[in-house]
């Protein structure tokens, strides 16, 4: 379809992960879902330094714990999910879940030995316990097979192994998800935020030109919504730096933009 004033947008970096963006509910619009099967659950809200909470869990703080449980069970369980190819709902997807958590948590288990100064020191972290755990398991289920053409063997994606497998992938959804989530708390009280919303989900998810979102939302004119456009690609960059700063407190803002580029590669 033509579209009359987006063309550089689409050249952004920032394009592709407001277009998976998008594709959560945005004010005013029916919730969209994810054309994947294995949808994952909302994202906890971002309200604290990624490493205050991993060390207070590693500290076996209680109320740490179940909060590091909650901000990256999808994470872990989206791992499995798109690793194995299964729905979230199978239940080897718990099983596996439940092993990552147990072994994290045990007494001076590996995140007591996370380095914060390490360069994507819990990333790479996490990271390594998903692989371990996986590849145990997936040697667990060869052992165990009656038979070479068993249906019910793991059925392991092999792009894995690519610089967008498996982890790179749900990592990525999962800072989005948590820029995304900034976006929408603000926007709760925000008459101009909420259109600034609506805006990015009509021109990422539905293809809509200016002309015609400004036909939809007929409150506002073509030009307010080349500026609401323009406002909320900017104000998602701020929101990605703000939750990438929390993850990697180290960085200077040069490499957290280096940061935002790697987690648009991913989506």
């Amino acid at each position: 379809m033509t579209n009359t004033c987006t063309s550089p947008l689409l050249r952004d970096e920032f394009a592709a992960g407001m277009r998976l963006l998008a594709l959560r509910s945005v004010p005013g619009r029916a919730a969209s879902p994810l054309s994947s099967s294995m949808t994952r659950p909302a994202m906890t809200r971002f309200d604290s330094t990624s490493w205050s909470l991993v060390l207070g869990a590693a500290a076996a703080v209680p109320k740490d714990q179940e909060e590091f449980g909650r901000r990256y069970g999808p994470l872990v369980r989206g791992y499995f999910s798109s690793r194995w190819r299964l729905s979230m709902q199978d239940a080897r997807i718990a099983d596996a879940s439940q092993e990552v958590f147990l072994r994290i948590f045990s007494p001076g288990g590996p995140l007591t030995r996370v380095d914060k100064q390490r360069p994507s020191g819990f990333r790479a972290f996490l990271r390594g316990v998903l692989h371990n755990v996986a590849a145990e398991l997936e040697r667990r289920d060869r052992r165990d097979r009656t038979s070479p053409l068993d249906s019910d063997m793991l059925p392991i994606d092999q792009s894995e192994q690519s610089p967008s497998g498996a982890f790179d992938r749900v990592w990525a959804e999962m800072i989005t998800d948590a820029a995304w989530e900034l976006m929408r708390e603000k926007a709760k009280r925000d008459r101009w935020a909420q259109y600034r919303l609506q805006v990015l989900g009509h021109r990422y998810v539905d293809d809509m030109s200016c002309e015609q979102i400004a036909a939809q939302i007929s409150e506002l004119t073509v030009d307010q919504v080349y500026r609401l456009l323009a406002a909320g690609r900017s104000q998602f960059r701020s929101a990605l730096m703000t939750v990438l700063s929390a993850h990697h407190p180290e960085l200077l803002p040069e490499e957290l933009e280096q940061k935002c580029r790697e987690v648009v590669e991913a989506l």
